[in-house]
């Protein structure tokens, strides 16, 4: 709780649970124990004036959100108020290229005060190759703007571990393999067919 007076908004909860009897734990047999909690959601609302929002940049990371690659931005709101409805209009392209590998556009967007937002910004399964990329992103919420341009270097290991693992990547490689073995297929139909057709002239 705030032991001093403030201006916006201060997000937070209360967690309840049930308080542990260690001797009947330690007595029991059993090796599942159930353990209940309840969260409780608070908003404490300080002087009521107008508080202006304050969003930082603070990391740019390259993983991966649901084996899909992506580029991660961290920001942070520092203001004691919400920032609402915002949208997060991302690019990404290679360095040095104009060609954009991300495009992408995001509504509706609230990030809580004093909190941190980890932004993922999905490659749309575009192979990750190493090398230097710039990431852009560009938040709007009412009239105010944030724009962030940062570079990131992929090192030649990094991209290999995570195309490998990038689900959007792995459905493509099927097909390709497939479409190569019905054509060693044919062509070897087609070879035998010949090689038939000559033996039996003689």
């Amino acid at each position: 709780m705030p032991k001093s007076e403030y201006q916006g908004v201060v997000a937070g909860g209360i967690t309840i649970q049930e308080k542990k009897d260690e001797q009947k734990q330690s007595e029991s047999s059993m090796a599942i124990n159930n353990e209940y909690s309840y969260q409780i959601a608070l908003v404490l609302h300080g002087k009521q004036s107008n508080v202006a929002p304050n969003l930082i940049f603070n990391e740019l990371q390259v993983g991966q959100k649901n084996y899909r690659n992506a580029f991660y931005m961290t920001l942070e709101n520092q203001s004691l108020t919400y920032i609402n409805q915002a949208k997060f209009k991302a690019k990404v392209s290679k360095n040095g290229k104009k060609l954009e590998l991300v495009n992408a556009e995001k509504d509706n967007i609230q990030v809580a005060p004093s909190s941190m937002i980890k932004y993922p910004i999905l490659l749309g399964g575009n192979l990750l190759e190493n090398g230097i990329y710039d990431v852009e992103l560009q938040v709007t919420s009412g009239e105010n703007t944030w724009l962030y341009t940062k570079q990131i270097e992929v090192k030649k290991d990094q991209a290999s571990k995570l195309n490998k693992q990038d689900v959007t990547l792995e459905s493509r490689f099927p097909y390709r393999y497939l479409l190569i073995i019905v054509v060693i297929i044919l062509g070897w139909a087609y070879y035998a067919k010949r090689k038939k057709g000559t033996e039996s002239k003689f």
